[in-house]
């Protein structure tokens, strides 16, 4: 039976021991050797052991690509953020390519979510994350279906409204040229002029721009001339009802305002009564965009007939 060891000294690793268990440490993977030399009175006796060190296995602790939300075809760099181990290899997939380091570029054929994922790997393990990608149809530039002017014939100093169909990309930029300027999908204008008028729009988007334009026909407007006002009947009684009607030449009125007996008018004939007898007025003013006219009628109102 052996004398009982006076000393135990270890080396290799981090630390050192003297008693017969041996704890500790190594900072970097390699071939570690731990040493233990075993002493007493007698004598001492030394033996080694190697050991294989693995470094810590890598952690993926997430992808971030940019941009997150791709057209198809577009560029696309994924990045991976690492800690533990440093990896010995990188497996990407997803998109157009595959990829090895902590940066990936790829590109997507088609449109919808679509999934990366990477693999790191070293001696000491392995780890696996990916990351969903939404992939979106590209931007078309927009298209100019055809412009619509209403009314498409008007008259000089009139408003008219335009509007554009549309097709393809939304637009970012509207600009109309024409009777005015505008900067959205419909505007509103007025010529000063008669004569065939162009009224164009270039539409415009980060993909391209499109251009259309229409024609508008702009004709001078003749103010109304009222030549008489005619009545019936001319002698009407109290209470009795009166229709009036007016003769007009130039451009049709835009307006009329009857006024005269027990009510007003706005329409190209004039219903009204009267509620005394005597010599009474009736008065019609016509408008339109270019000017007005104003006539005037004197009826001869006949008392009621007696038990009336």
């Amino acid at each position: 039976m052996h004398d009982a060891w006076v000393s135990w000294d270890w080396s290799g690793g981090a630390s050192g021991g003297d008693s017969a268990a041996y704890n500790t440490s190594f900072g970097s993977a390699s071939s570690g050797t731990v040493s233990l030399t075993v002493t007493n009175s007698a004598g001492s006796d030394t033996d080694n052991l190697t050991l294989t060190v693995l470094p810590p296995p890598p952690v993926i602790s997430g992808i971030t690509c940019s941009p997150a939300s791709p057209t198809v075809d577009q560029s696309v760099t994924c990045t991976a953020n690492l800690s533990g181990g440093a990896p010995d290899s990188y497996a990407w997939s997803g998109g157009a390519s595959n990829g090895g380091g902590v940066t990936y570029s790829t590109s997507f054929g088609a449109a919808g979510e679509t999934a990366v994922s990477l693999t790191v790997t070293n001696s000491g393990g392995s780890d696996t994350e990916s990351t969903t990608v939404s992939v979106a149809e590209p931007l078309q530039a927009p298209v100019i279906d055809g412009i619509a002017c209403s009314p498409s014939s008007t008259n000089v100093g009139r408003e008219f409204i335009c509007t554009a169909t549309l097709s393809g990309g939304a637009p970012d930029s509207w600009a109309w040229s024409g009777a005015a300027n505008g900067n959205k999908a419909a505007y509103q204008a007025f010529f000063r002029s008669a004569g065939s008028k162009t009224i164009s729009l270039t539409v415009t988007n980060s993909a391209g721009s499109d251009t259309d334009s229409t024609t508008v026909s702009v004709v001078v407007v003749q103010a109304p001339v009222i030549y008489s006002v005619d009545c019936s009947p001319e002698s009407p009684t109290v209470g009795e009802s009166v229709t009036c009607t007016a003769t007009l030449s130039g451009d049709a009125p835009d307006t009329y305002y009857w006024i005269g007996g027990a009510s007003s008018g706005s329409s190209a004939e004039y219903r009204t009564s009267f509620s005394s007898a005597g010599s009474k007025t009736v008065a019609l003013e016509v408008t339109n965009v270019t000017g007005s006219s104003l006539g005037v009628t004197t009826l001869t109102v006949l008392p009621s007939p007696p038990g009336d």
